[in-house]
């Protein structure tokens, strides 16, 4: 049973998986995650981290089984049901930016996870800020001020590897 799991086809590119005891995420929100149980055998889930209490929540509670790795949540498909794929990690553009509030980017500027903030109101009405936290410190950024690049998927160092 085990070696016909290792060898289910994926439509998960290689590499996109990010270990969690070496790079748990950095914000609270939904992401995919494979967990292991006591036996070895792996399998992959829809499930919520909680920052503050560092734990991974399932769609029955508290996950128990260890988490071993996670990514971001693909995008979804287009109006025609279309995926591509794999799908383009350039910048995202300003007009992308105002489209995505509450949704987490990668700021290779702060080489961080972020969440995109449109502010609704007033003065900032329209502009898309990038807000999170870091070891205890939260931090908010006028992203065109700063002219800060945000991807989708943490883009990868040269070499090829990501931490």
């Amino acid at each position: 049973m085990k070696e016909k799991q290792d060898n289910q086809p994926t439509l998960t590119p290689p590499n996109e998986w990010v270990s969690a005891k070496d790079n748990p995420p950095q914000l609270t929100g939904k992401y995919i995650c494979c967990v292991e149980d006591t036996h070895g055998y792996m399998w992959s889930i829809p499930a919520d981290y909680l920052l503050e209490m560092k734990t991974w929540v399932g769609e029955f509670g508290e996950i128990k089984n260890k988490v071993v790795y996670w990514m971001p949540l693909p995008a979804p498909p287009d109006k025609d049901n279309h995926v591509p794929a794999k799908a383009p990690n350039e910048p995202l553009t300003l007009e992308q930016l105002r489209e995505m509030d509450g949704e987490p980017v990668w700021v290779e500027e702060i080489n961080h996870w972020a969440l995109i903030d449109i502010e609704t109101g007033g003065r900032w009405s329209g502009i898309p800020f990038v807000v999170g936290a870091e070891n205890g410190a939260s931090f908010c950024y006028n992203i065109k001020a700063r002219n800060l690049h945000c991807y989708r998927c943490q883009p990868k160092k040269k070499g090829g590897h990501n931490p």
